[in-house]
This record gives structure tokens, sequence and C-alpha cells, in this order.
């Protein structure tokens, strides 16, 4: 609901929002670059 209400949703589509929402996130520090051989 949170997201909804930053991004300026009525409140009627904020109020549908019953459950929440799972997602996955992938976070790095670097990337490895490998030289083809």
């Amino acid at each position: 609901r949170h997201y909804a209400e930053d991004a300026g949703k009525s409140s009627e589509e904020i109020n549908k929002i019953i459950e929440p929402e799972i997602s996955m996130t992938f976070l790095a520090e670097g990337v490895l670059i490998r030289k083809e051989q």
C-alpha cells in the first residue's frame, strides 16, 4: 500500500490491495568480467 500511495494511486485502488506482494531482489557490489579463451 505504501508503494501505491507513493505512486499517487487513488484511495479506491489502494483499498483493493489486501495481501502483501512477495518479490525477490538481487543486490551486487561488483561484476566479474572474464576474458573469452
